[in-house]
């Protein structure tokens, strides 16, 4: 997520994504104008079900290293883990 222009940006295991995401009170989250390349990509079946969760997302959590994306009160439709590299 790009705070200085609200851009989120990211790689899917073999597309690029980006578009906009607004933050609103209460942790919620709302990400709009979506795109994506359309690279064909062997055996990446996990890609188009991330991208439908950004999609459905209305709202996060942070715990410790963990984003966790939702949507109501349902269980997480993703969770985002922070790498470290050195």
């Amino acid at each position: 997520l790009r705070t200085k222009d609200n851009r989120v940006v990211g790689h899917g295991g073999c597309n690029a994504f980006s578009g906009i995401y607004e933050l609103l009170e209460g942790n919620r989250i709302r990400f709009s104008s979506l795109a994506s390349t359309e690279m064909a990509c062997a055996e990446i079946d996990y890609e188009s079900e991330f991208f439908k969760a950004i999609q459905n997302t209305d709202n996060y959590s942070i715990k410790g290293d963990t984003l966790s994306l939702n949507k109501g009160k349902m269980a997480p439709l993703a969770r985002l883990v922070a790498v470290y590299f050195r």
